[in-house]
């Protein structure tokens, strides 16, 4: 799962990951990030809490995905036909 972090405040925030990586928020700056790094995270449960940045759960694309349309078409009068590709 993903998380979208926001920085709250009006100045810039470093935010340490799990992985060792920082990222710097400018303010008020979104920035996509994967739950792995976030995930028993103290650092960021601790920015957390004192509302400097806002967690945000991202639905992944499978969540998202819009059903594919199927090869047939309904016409006017009700029957289905199917799409033919050229």
């Amino acid at each position: 799962m993903k998380y979208l972090v926001k920085n709250m405040t009006r100045r810039p925030v470093s935010i340490l990951c799990n992985s060792g990586q920082s990222y710097h928020l400018p303010p008020k700056y979104e920035h996509e990030m994967a739950g792995i790094e976030i995930e028993n995270n103290v650092f960021i449960k601790k920015l957390q809490n004192r509302q400097i940045i806002e967690l945000t759960p991202v639905a992944s694309r499978n969540e998202t995905a819009k059903p594919r349309s199927s090869n047939k078409i309904e016409s006017p009068t009700g029957d289905e036909t199917t799409k033919k590709h050229s």
